[in-house]
């Protein structure tokens, strides 16, 4: 069997998340003899700690970010740049993502005593509500912290990036005025491509689709927290009473779990929200949406058609297939979707501190995809 793109990258993003949850499973199995190897580290200040939390989270997942940002690009070149380029942008990714990490994990440090004490869960929940609010808000801004972008000019509603990576497919922002067009889209795409892409963004904006995308990712993360502190509370692990870095090598571990449990299930709730955002183009003649979606597709894993149980569990977007024969469907389905709900999720579950944000197959090793997850037009 021929690997292809598609498939390679499917398989590493599989390898990344097992590793993850198998990591995260042995902690919390292990968590006795873990806390007391770790007990000297109780000594060193809060900074310490937290900086070797991050810098373990990122020596860890550095081999499947070279294999899904430089590797894997390279051998089927899809991404010419030289390693010492990948390399400093990774070098800017990491060490972004990992200042968000470290300001979470230290707000959280200084919330606890009342957290633990039943005084202030409600306030807990409220604050981690906030900051993903604030993600979605500043998100523009939090993806070129990340990742360099050249922003060149506004182009109808939209503001044009340019970056290196292919995959990069911009997307909706919580701003109107701010919907991200990648540079190349506007130089490889026809003028009626565009024209479908620019009304499809405009019609979604602010629909119920939309809205319940970034809603329920918000209120998915909620929950995954909740049943995080009551775990951690009920086996009595607090930072007090097994220390800093056990306390949030549990607390990840749980999320992760949790996080794990959206993968497996996210997708299909995404996949009805793409049908239901394609309604759009209905009045269009078939040739020309199947063109543009297999163009989309070609930047993306090459991969129009996919195996019914590959496409339902690993994949938000739907196959180009499956979006032509749902959009002129003889008997349409009316959509109830959550649009790009998955993979908001991920983003939005920096504030959980969750290991799988940037470990799944669409975004490993890619810094230009870790805010930006890519959409489906």
């Amino acid at each position: 069997m021929t690997l292809t793109y598609a498939k390679s990258r499917l398989w590493l993003g599989i390898s990344a998340v097992g590793f993850w949850v198998v990591f995260s499973v042995l902690i919390l199995l292990n968590f006795k003899s873990l806390t007391a190897f770790m007990m000297p580290l109780n000594s060193l200040p809060i900074w310490a700690n937290l900086l070797i939390y991050v810098l373990g989270y990122i020596l860890l997942s550095m081999p499947f970010d070279f294999l899904g940002g430089f590797f894997l690009p390279h051998k089927y070149g899809r991404n010419l740049d030289s390693f010492a380029k990948y390399l400093r942008l990774w070098l800017r990714g990491i060490l972004v993502h990992g200042a968000f990490l470290f300001g979470i994990a230290y707000v959280f440090y200084l919330l606890a005593p009342w957290l633990y004490c039943g005084l202030w869960l409600g306030g807990f929940l409220t604050l981690t509500v906030l900051m993903q609010v604030l993600l979605l808000i500043f998100q523009p801004q939090i993806a070129k912290l990340v990742a360099h972008f050249g922003v060149h000019r506004n182009h109808d509603a939209s503001e044009v990036w340019g970056c290196s990576d292919l995959g990069f497919t911009g997307g909706l922002t919580l701003n109107k005025t701010r919907f991200i067009m990648p540079e190349r889209w506007l130089q490889e795409f026809t003028l009626e491509e565009k024209e479908l892409i620019q009304l499809r963004r405009t019609t979604l904006w602010g629909s119920a689709n939309h809205r319940r995308g970034f809603l329920f990712a918000i209120l998915f993360n909620l929950v995954g927290l909740s049943l995080t502190f009551v775990f951690l509370s009920q086996n009595q692990i607090t930072p007090d009473m097994v220390g800093i870095l056990p306390y949030f090598l549990a607390w990840s571990s749980c999320i992760t779990l949790w996080s794990f449990l959206g993968l497996l299930n996210n997708p299909l709730p995404s996949q009805w929200g793409c049908y239901e955002a394609d309604a759009v183009w209905k009045s269009h003649p078939p040739n020309q949406i199947e063109q543009l979606l297999v163009h989309l597709d070609n930047l993306q894993d090459e991969e129009p058609t996919r195996h019914e149980g590959v496409q339902r569990i690993f994949h938000p977007i739907a196959s180009v297939d499956l979006r032509l024969a749902h959009l002129y469907d003889a008997t349409p389905r009316k959509w109830i979707g959550f649009y790009h709900f998955a993979r908001s999720v991920l983003y939005l579950s920096w504030t959980n501190l969750s290991w799988l944000s940037r470990a799944v197959h669409c975004n490993v090793g890619r810094p230009h995809l870790w805010v930006f997850l890519p959409a489906d037009a």
